[in-house]
């Protein structure tokens, strides 16, 4: 029975039957808060893993784009390090040679002796310095016979005469197999020039620069970049920092 009409002349409802309806709509409101509160829930309790921590709708997500991968770099240090550096070097470079040489022994005394912090080495040759690129396949064969870093040490020392005589010297005195090295020395290095693309996608354009971040896995995410030869005390407050 329709009641009184509304000034603005439509009907209204007769009371009774208002109520009965505004009834209705309450259960009903009342009943799909409840199946959303259920599906809510659901979805929470399978969203987890084991571990407490969301679990990714990829398994095995991508590294993002501030993250730089570890596969077919030189690496010092634990693989279940918390902190990451990554250094992009010329072997040409003087700065370069000064960080190698005097930071980085007091580096991994502090950090990656103690399982702290992962090194990994990168190449970036430099057009204005002739002999880098030759310096860096060098150190790519002797990493093939598991010498990388001796050679790495060698190359720096030996910075003011990067030459095929200066090459073979460090085969003698690591002891590398002679024909092995010289077969390597004499193939293309792509690794090298990848290495130097990454680093233009990352910005970076002078030596030595470092990348600190996070170990994720085969990768380290990036959260500071860092140029030039900094002394200690500043690769100090920045690895502290990120391990915090």
């Amino acid at each position: 029975m329709i009641g009184e009409t509304h000034p603005s002349g439509r009907p209204q409802y007769e009371n009774g039957r208002r109520w009965r309806l505004n009834r209705i709509v309450d259960k009903a409101a009342t009943f799909i808060l409840a199946v959303g509160a259920v599906i809510a829930v659901t979805w929470v309790v399978f969203s987890y893993d084991r571990t407490g921590t969301t679990a990714a709708a990829n398994p095995d997500p991508a590294p993002p784009k501030d993250a730089q991968e570890l596969a077919g770099a030189a690496v010092m240090g634990s693989r279940s390090a918390r902190v990451g550096l990554v250094m992009y070097s010329d072997f040409e470079c003087p700065y370069c040679a000064k960080f190698a040489l005097e930071t980085l022994p007091e580096l991994n005394r502090l950090y990656v002796e103690p399982g702290k912090v992962l090194i990994a080495f990168r190449n970036l040759p430099l057009p204005m310095h002739s002999q880098a690129e030759a310096a860096a396949s060098a150190a790519a064969c002797a990493g093939e016979q598991h010498s990388f870093w001796p050679a790495h040490d060698f190359l720096f020392k030996a910075q003011a005469d990067l030459t095929r005589n200066t090459f073979d010297n460090m085969v003698e005195r690591l002891g590398l197999d002679r024909r092995s090295f010289s077969a390597c020395l004499a193939s293309p290095k792509p690794a090298i020039l990848a290495d130097a693309r990454r680093a233009s996608a990352m910005g970076l354009s002078v030596t030595p620069s470092f990348l600190i971040g996070r170990v994720q896995a085969d990768h380290i995410l990036v959260s500071r970049v860092m140029s030039g030869a900094k002394d200690v005390r500043t690769f100090k407050a920045a690895l502290d920092d990120a391990l915090r």
